[in-house]
């Protein structure tokens, strides 16, 4: 079974690469589809579940996973 271990840590795109994104969801990201002239640059926002609330991602910001969905966006 593949888990994400707390303390992984990556890119968001390298997340994004690596895993599904229905698997993702299982550990608090959030995923919404762009319309119009913006789909031409990235197929989709994403979200993460922090401390703080749900923070958006740019595919360059480093992600690291605290556990139980909650993840850390510097």
């Amino acid at each position: 079974m593949i888990k994400i271990r707390i303390g992984d840590r990556a890119h968001a795109r390298e997340w994004q690469d690596a895993y599904q994104a229905g698997f993702l969801k299982k550990y608090g990201w959030h995923f919404y589809q762009y319309y119009g002239r913006a789909s031409q640059e990235s197929p989709y926002a994403s979200e993460v579940n922090t401390k703080h609330g749900i923070v958006p991602v740019n595919d360059t910001e480093m992600i690291t996973y605290v556990g139980g969905g909650i993840w850390d966006v510097r």
